[in-house]
């Protein structure tokens, strides 16, 4: 079995409705997660520990150089800017044909 090539950003909600039944969402984090299609990838979510439960909503990341410290566990608040900062910067080097991995 050859080793997924696609990085998937799940992110995790929970619907919440008060008395007057407005519906509100509540975000639980995203995961960043190696994996050949979107239900693999909640699957390994769960298996790694990271899926907080509540619903999810995936998209396959370009393949940009991923830092794996943000692999395999829930990142919320200021830790979803950087990653999101990280991701920028990959796209940028992508853009101009520059091949990088964070250590």
């Amino acid at each position: 079995m050859s080793a997924p090539t696609r990085w998937w950003w799940l992110s995790f909600v929970d619907r919440l409705t008060d008395e007057t039944g407005a519906t509100a969402a509540m975000h639980h984090g995203v995961a960043v997660i190696p994996a050949d299609d979107f239900d693999s990838a909640v699957s390994q979510a769960w298996r790694s520990g990271c899926n907080p439960g509540g619903e999810v909503v995936g998209t396959e990341l370009p393949p940009w150089d991923i830092p794996w410290g943000y692999a395999y566990r829930l990142i919320d608040g200021d830790e979803v800017d950087s990653l999101q900062a990280v991701l920028c910067e990959a796209r940028d080097r992508a853009e101009a044909g520059v091949r990088w991995h964070a250590l």
